[in-house]
Protein backbone atom coordinates (compact mmCIF):
# COMPACT_ATOMS: atom_id res chain seq x y z
CA UNK A 1 0.00 0.00 0.00
CA UNK A 2 1.56 3.29 -1.11
CA UNK A 3 0.20 5.31 1.82
CA UNK A 4 1.96 3.08 4.37
CA UNK A 5 5.25 3.30 2.47
CA UNK A 6 4.88 7.04 1.98
CA UNK A 7 4.05 7.75 5.64
CA UNK A 8 6.06 5.19 7.65
CA UNK A 9 5.99 7.32 10.81
CA UNK A 10 2.19 7.02 11.02
CA UNK A 11 0.85 3.99 12.89
CA UNK A 12 -2.62 4.20 11.32
CA UNK A 13 -1.46 3.21 7.84
CA UNK A 14 0.00 -0.15 8.91
CA UNK A 15 -3.17 -0.84 10.92
CA UNK A 16 -5.21 -0.05 7.80
CA UNK A 17 -3.23 -2.56 5.75
CA UNK A 18 -3.94 -5.25 8.36
CA UNK A 19 -7.62 -4.24 8.50
CA UNK A 20 -7.97 -4.50 4.73
CA UNK A 21 -6.42 -7.97 4.75
CA UNK A 22 -8.68 -9.14 7.58
CA UNK A 23 -11.83 -7.61 6.09
CA UNK A 24 -11.31 -8.93 2.58
CA UNK A 25 -10.36 -12.32 4.01
CA UNK A 26 -13.63 -12.38 5.96
CA UNK A 27 -15.60 -11.33 2.86
CA UNK A 28 -13.91 -14.06 0.80
CA UNK A 29 -14.70 -16.74 3.39
CA UNK A 30 -18.36 -15.66 3.46
CA UNK A 31 -18.55 -15.42 -0.32
CA UNK A 32 -17.00 -18.88 -0.72
CA UNK A 33 -19.40 -20.37 1.89
CA UNK A 34 -16.55 -21.23 4.25
CA UNK A 35 -18.04 -18.95 6.88
CA UNK A 36 -21.56 -17.73 7.58
CA UNK A 37 -22.21 -14.00 7.40
CA UNK A 38 -22.18 -12.60 10.93
CA UNK A 39 -23.58 -9.11 11.35
CA UNK A 40 -21.69 -8.75 14.66
CA UNK A 41 -18.37 -9.60 12.97
CA UNK A 42 -19.10 -7.09 10.20
CA UNK A 43 -19.95 -4.43 12.80
CA UNK A 44 -16.71 -5.19 14.68
CA UNK A 45 -14.70 -4.70 11.50
CA UNK A 46 -16.49 -1.43 10.76
CA UNK A 47 -15.87 -0.18 14.31
CA UNK A 48 -12.20 -1.11 13.95
CA UNK A 49 -11.92 0.93 10.77
CA UNK A 50 -13.52 3.86 12.57
CA UNK A 51 -10.86 3.58 15.32
CA UNK A 52 -8.10 3.44 12.72
CA UNK A 53 -9.42 6.56 10.99
CA UNK A 54 -9.69 8.38 14.33
CA UNK A 55 -6.06 7.41 14.98
CA UNK A 56 -5.13 8.82 11.57
CA UNK A 57 -6.95 12.05 12.36
CA UNK A 58 -5.03 12.43 15.63
CA UNK A 59 -1.71 11.58 13.99
CA UNK A 60 -2.23 14.14 11.22
CA UNK A 61 -3.32 16.79 13.71
CA UNK A 62 -0.12 16.14 15.67
CA UNK A 63 2.10 15.97 12.59
CA UNK A 64 0.47 17.39 9.42
CA UNK A 65 1.53 15.98 6.06
CA UNK A 66 4.12 17.74 3.98
CA UNK A 67 3.82 18.35 0.27
CA UNK A 68 5.91 15.20 -0.22
CA UNK A 69 3.70 12.78 1.69
CA UNK A 70 0.12 13.80 0.98
CA UNK A 71 -0.88 10.40 -0.44
CA UNK A 72 -1.63 8.89 2.97
CA UNK A 73 -3.39 12.03 4.16
CA UNK A 74 -5.55 12.17 1.05
CA UNK A 75 -6.49 8.51 1.51
CA UNK A 76 -7.41 9.20 5.13
CA UNK A 77 -9.60 12.15 4.14
CA UNK A 78 -11.43 10.15 1.45
CA UNK A 79 -12.04 7.25 3.79
CA UNK A 80 -13.06 9.46 6.72
CA UNK A 81 -15.53 11.44 4.64
CA UNK A 82 -16.96 8.39 2.80
CA UNK A 83 -16.56 5.58 5.32
CA UNK A 84 -20.00 4.09 4.62
CA UNK A 85 -18.99 3.62 0.99
CA UNK A 86 -15.75 1.88 1.95
CA UNK A 87 -17.44 -0.63 4.26
CA UNK A 88 -20.41 -1.41 2.03
CA UNK A 89 -18.91 -4.79 1.11
CA UNK A 90 -19.12 -5.77 4.79
CA UNK A 91 -22.80 -4.88 5.01
CA UNK A 92 -23.77 -6.38 1.66
CA UNK A 93 -21.64 -9.33 0.58
CA UNK A 94 -22.87 -9.04 -3.00
CA UNK A 95 -20.66 -5.94 -3.26
CA UNK A 96 -17.09 -6.74 -4.26
CA UNK A 97 -14.59 -5.12 -1.85
CA UNK A 98 -12.09 -4.27 -4.57
CA UNK A 99 -14.45 -3.21 -7.31
CA UNK A 100 -17.11 -1.06 -5.69
CA UNK A 101 -18.48 2.43 -6.17
CA UNK A 102 -16.48 3.80 -3.22
CA UNK A 103 -13.26 3.08 -5.07
CA UNK A 104 -14.41 4.85 -8.20
CA UNK A 105 -16.24 7.79 -6.60
CA UNK A 106 -13.63 8.58 -3.97
CA UNK A 107 -10.67 8.25 -6.29
CA UNK A 108 -11.92 11.03 -8.51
Amino acid sequence: MGAAENDPDKEWSSKLVAWISESIGYWNRVKNSKETFDENKADELIKELHKILEMAKAEYEEMPPTKYNKEGYNLFKRMYENMDDYVLFLKDTSVDPTNNDAEYCSAN
